[in-house]
């Protein structure tokens, strides 16, 4: 099993907290590509928490993901351990050779897609999935998973 596949609701919320509750994000520094994702209260100029592209650290990404309700429209988040250099990741073939633990990929706001080397993690996320509802619930294999590139434009 590669990953996970699934559908999150069309609104407002904290999608990103309720899929990474339990995971100990300061294991990691986060990679943050491709993002847009929109405050529900505006933020003195900001309409998105993250900058085009950027590294972050664990203690980063839970401050921005358990603020104010958000809606994300599209994002590509890898975590990286912390002793390891982060990379680009074009692809699964890449995220296997990399250091990289976890690749979460949402896209047209209700599309999510996770990509995970550790059960653990992955069982983790999963139940979270479950908990909250989510919908359409499938495994990432070999077999089904068409994606070629791990972008979501």
């Amino acid at each position: 099993m590669r990953g996970i596949s699934f559908k999150a609701p069309n609104k407002y919320g904290h999608i990103l907290i309720d899929i990474l509750n339990g995971v100990d994000l300061n294991l990691f520094q986060w990679n943050v590509m491709q993002a847009d994702i929109i405050w529900s209260i505006p933020q003195k100029g900001l309409s998105s928490f993250f900058d085009v592209e950027q590294n972050i650290s664990g203690s980063e990404l839970i401050k921005q993901i358990t603020k104010d309700d958000y809606y994300v429209l599209f994002i590509v988040l890898k975590a990286f351990p912390l002793d390891s250099k982060i990379m680009e990741i074009n692809n699964y073939r890449d995220f296997l050779h990399s250091d990289c633990q976890l690749a979460l990929l949402i896209y047209d706001v209700t599309n999510v897609e996770i990509y995970c080397k550790e059960d653990r993690l992955l069982k983790i996320i999963t139940d979270n999935i479950i908990n909250n509802g989510y919908s359409q619930i499938e495994e990432i294999t070999e077999e089904n998973n068409l994606r070629t590139e791990f972008y979501v434009l």
